[in-house]
């Protein structure tokens, strides 16, 4: 966080720009003593790889482009929407009374 409000004293991302993560990966990077989180060793956010407890979820295209590897699974996907519930309102989903019949709920 330190490294973040440090950033952000001195440059302000414009809308349209760069996404927030690239944005700030190729400014913490430069800043003497920064540590940056590389691989999914430190990862903060789930993209393509699962890991329990993350600090957040990068759902590329408002979820339309996401990993089978993480969001195939249905348990799975209960269990991240009940950790961050702030995904049901980026996320294109159905609601189980707008499902069709011979839906399997997968």
């Amino acid at each position: 966080m330190s490294a973040i409000r440090k950033v952000l004293g001195f440059q302000a991302r414009f809308n349209d720009s760069d996404p927030e993560d690239e944005w700030f990966g190729k400014r913490v990077i430069l800043l003497p003593g920064a540590k940056v989180a590389a691989g999914t060793e430190e990862a903060l956010a789930v993209e393509d790889v699962y890991f329990e407890k993350p600090m957040g979820y990068h759902v590329r295209n408002g979820g339309l482009d996401v990993s089978d590897l993480v969001w195939a699974n249905r348990d799975r996907r209960k269990e991240m929407f009940g950790y961050c519930p702030e995904l049901a309102m980026i996320m294109d989903m159905k609601l189980e009374r707008e499902r069709c019949p011979g839906d399997t709920g997968i």
